[in-house]
């Protein structure tokens, strides 16, 4: 009788422990990562799987641990895999995608390329390699890529979620939103595909559309941070500032290290002139992501707003120190040394921009305009042209005039035929005219009496006299608009700048 409850006992072990082992996997082949992990890890101690098996499970370990984003531990795993079994294909999959989530796109597309060659028949590589090559800025392998995914697979909303992504990386909005919208179609709770259509919503500047969407996406994974910092940021867009930061404390709240909510918290702040808590979410988002070159910048935004120009040249020097080609810091930083008076490092900073994008009228003027400031008359005239040239302007065609004249050039004929170029014959037209001999500085003196438009008449004439030889007068003049214009008008800060060359 012992013998035979010892043997039932151990029937009735067995027999758990195989009901425990199929458990098992089906919890290690499901998309719930908590139970797939543990599950996975029992096969794997129990030493119940064969070679080939073991290589599926692992693989199926790496997919619950990619799903909670621990990728490195999903590419230990991945490598397990293929160690075991070369030839199977999924554990590429697994690995490449990743690598491509980790920003290791080179890896993702020599591992979607393997698991290709092995399985030409799964879509799922085509996606990963698409992803990766459309984040190295390669759009039509991409497309390619997400092309063939969605011919193997039509049914499945993944392919046209992630056409959708690579359109929106390309910056083919319209594109994205339709194959986002596919995508949804074929499966309503395809959350990735709300936050997708809502990111390029966003971006064509359709705010409550956007909104709408992320909306969706949190009633659909309510813990998610970044469709909070989504919304928050459609939010920041319409001027919603205080359902933004709303929006982002949230964000925070469920994750206190997703940095992207300090930066949308940090904007809204800063519209809405509270500085110095924009301040604090800027470096908090430094303290997170110390290597963003954009963070500094912004930080530098805000300093500058603040009025702190200091401080803003130093955030936007080490945001150049970062990204050397960043156009943003040098705009930025030249900006902020004009506002000091250091026209002098604004002409680099601004030069730069120039270098970056010659066709850029704003900058070729502004360049211009701080060469006018230096005193390097011939430089200027030279920018200013090109200005000129870019975009018909007439404040750009009375200090190239006044260039010009200051370099020792002829400049009448020039003025001419530029002013006749201009569209609209409207203020300052006529100090144009007063230039060419066709009005007054009387005239002009005794018509203006808006206080804008009289300093800036003030320095046109004070500059009229210096050219045509009468100092004293210029001098009175530009002392006139000195202290009347306003401290950022280009007239105010010309006037200053003259002042100082030609008072002995």
């Amino acid at each position: 009788m012992k013998q035979f409850l010892i043997a039932l006992v151990w029937i009735l072990a067995s027999g758990a422990a195989l009901a425990q082992s199929d458990e098992d996997w089906k919890s290690c082949e499901a998309e719930d990562a908590a139970a797939a992990i543990p599950a996975c890890t029992r096969l794997l101690e129990t030493g119940k799987p064969d070679e080939t098996g073991r290589a599926v499970v692992l693989t199926n370990r790496a997919t619950a641990y990619w799903r909670n984003a621990d990728f490195d531990q999903a590419i230990i795993d991945a490598n397990k895999a293929i160690e075991i079994d070369a030839q199977y294909a999924p554990a590429y999959v697994r690995r490449g995608a990743a690598y491509g989530r980790k920003g290791d796109h080179d890896r993702a597309i020599a591992d979607a390329t393997q698991a290709i060659a092995l399985d030409p028949k799964d879509f799922r590589p085509y996606v990963n390699r698409g992803l990766a090559y459309a984040r190295t800025g390669k759009f039509d392998q991409a497309v390619a890529d997400a092309d063939k995914a969605t011919a193997i697979n039509p049914k499945d909303a993944r392919t046209h979620g992630a056409r959708g992504e690579i359109y929106g990386q390309s910056g083919d909005f319209d594109r994205a939103i339709a194959n986002f919208t596919k995508a949804i179609e074929i499966d309503p709770k395809l959350f990735n595909a709300y936050g997708g259509r809502g990111s390029a919503l966003l971006r064509k500047g359709e705010y409550d559309q956007a909104i709408a969407d992320y909306a969706k996406l949190i009633e659909i994974k309510p813990k998610d941070a970044s469709a909070y910092v989504g919304r928050g940021n459609a939010y920041a867009r319409k001027g919603d500032y205080e359902r933004a930061i709303a929006d982002s404390n949230k964000a925070i709240e469920i994750d206190p290290k997703y940095h992207s909510a300090y930066g949308v918290r940090g904007s809204a702040y800063a519209y809405k002139g509270d500085y110095d808590q924009a301040i604090a979410d800027y470096t908090k988002l430094i303290e997170t992501d110390p290597k963003d070159a954009r963070v500094y910048d912004g930080r530098g935004n805000v300093y500058a707003s603040k009025g702190d120009y200091d401080r803003a040249i130093v955030d936007y020097t080490k945001s150049i120190e970062m990204d050397s080609n960043f156009t943003n810091a040098y705009r930025n930083r030249g900006s902020a040394y004009e506002r000091k008076g250091d026209y002098e490092a604004a002409v680099a900073d601004y030069a730069r921009v120039v270098e970056f994008d010659p066709k850029n009228f704003a900058y070729a003027r502004s360049l211009g305009l701080m060469k006018f400031l230096t005193g390097d008359f011939r430089g200027a005239s030279n920018d200013l042209s090109r200005a000129f040239e870019l975009r018909g302007d007439i404040y750009v065609t009375l200090f190239l005039y006044l260039a010009r004249k200051r370099a020792g050039e002829a400049a009448e004929k020039e003025l001419e035929t530029n002013a006749k170029q201009l569209p609209v014959k409207i203020w300052p037209y006529a100090l144009a005219e007063l230039y060419l001999g066709k009005r007054s500085a009387d005239q002009l003196m005794a018509a203006e009496t808006k206080d804008n438009v009289r300093c800036q008449t003030q320095f046109y004439v004070g500059e009229w006299y210096v050219v045509k030889g009468s100092v004293e007068e210029g001098l009175k003049a530009l002392d006139a608009a000195a202290q009347s214009c306003a401290k950022d008008l280009i007239e105010g800060k010309a006037a200053v700048a003259e002042l100082k060359r030609l008072k002995p």
